[in-house]
This record gives C-alpha cells, structure tokens and sequence, in this order.
C-alpha cells in the first residue's frame, strides 16, 4: 500500500505527499517580497490537512521574515491574520463575498488555499472595483488550469501532482521489490509560478 498526498500515523505504510507547508510558505514570501504588510490567508483548516499545513508555511515565512527583517529605519508593521471561509460547503463563495463587504480594511496581499478560492476571491475584488495587483495581490496554491486562464491570470505554486501519481507507481514497484524495507516519506517540492495576480 502506498498513501498518495495523505499520511496516516498509525499505519506503517510509503505516502507521496506534496510540499503543502512549503507552498504557504512560498506563498507568503512572494507577497512579503512584493512589499505586502498586511496579510490574509483564506481557507478552512477543517476542509482538509493540506490547508492547514498550507497555514503553517504561511506562519513560519512570516515568523522567519520578522527575524530577518532588522533594517534601519525599523520596517513598517506587518501583520498575518485568517479568514475562514467553508470551503467545501455550496455557499462558501457567498460567504468569502460576505467577508469582503463586512472587512474593515482590505489587507494588501492575500494567500488562498488553493487556486479555487484565489480565483473567486480575484473575481469578487474585481467586481468591486478594486485594481489587482495594485491595490492587493492575490497568490494561490495547486497551478490547476484555470489559474493561468484566469482573466487576471494568477501568481500560484505548483505542487507538481502528475508526478505525485508518477512516484506513487514507483514507490509500489519498489515496496513490491523489498517487502522487508522500512516505510519511506516523499515528498515532492513546490514551486512558485509567478504571473499577474501576485
């Protein structure tokens, strides 16, 4: 047996997973880089672990970038903050319109979950009037197809999955192989993917 993008603690078994900590964390240096200070990450950690690793790459840019940060005159403030959407549920793009409408101050960079919710969040920005990536950027994580064919074409990472089924099919012929051979953990990197959006 061999777990594709999951990991199961209580099972000794070979998983192929994907970067989900790294893709946050790419996410939010991309913004961080581009001078964004203000910080939004939009999901839903319950959806599903890979969005909650997805958080704690966000956290731990942010957390490194405040350490590296010691410039004279001292930086801006920054901050990183959350807003969860259900994701998952049919009524999560009215909810995420919902959370627009009702934010005190649109921070200027936002980290999605995935590329769903970055491209319904790009749309309700725009609609509204809001120039991107001018006035707030937009990074999404899994470069799905419709990221690059998006009308504001969007900034995303890339966490190569055809080559996660790929390295499944080898991890099963070399379990096959060696039987006797201790569970192995792949995990296959991420990769920005640097457009319009963000």
């Amino acid at each position: 047996m061999v777990l594709v993008d999951h990991e199961e603690p209580l099972l000794a078994a070979d998983a192929v997973l994907n970067a989900n900590a790294e893709a946050g964390r790419l996410a939010c240096r991309r913004l961080l880089a581009e001078g964004c200070r203000s910080i939004v990450m939009v999901g839903r950690d319950s959806f599903a672990v890979s969005f909650r690793e997805r958080w704690w790459g966000c956290r731990m840019a942010f957390d490194e970038w405040q350490r590296e940060d010691k410039r004279e005159p001292a930086p801006a403030p920054a901050s990183l903050r959350k807003w969860t959407v259900p994701y998952g549920s049919p009524s999560w793009p009215h909810s995420l319109c919902k959370r627009l409408d009702t934010a005190a101050e649109l921070p200027d960079g936002f980290v999605c979950a995935n590329d769903e919710l970055a491209l319904e969040l790009s749309r309700a920005l725009i609609e509204r009037g809001t120039p991107l990536p001018d006035r707030c950027r937009i990074v999404g994580i899994d470069n799905t197809a419709a990221s690059q064919s998006a009308p504001l074409p969007l900034t995303t990472v890339d966490l190569a999955k055809e080559w996660l089924g790929m390295r499944a099919v080898e991890a099963i012929v070399r379990r096959l192989g060696r039987p006797e051979a201790p569970p192995e953990k792949i995990v296959l990197s991420a990769s920005l993917i640097v457009r319009q959006s963000g």
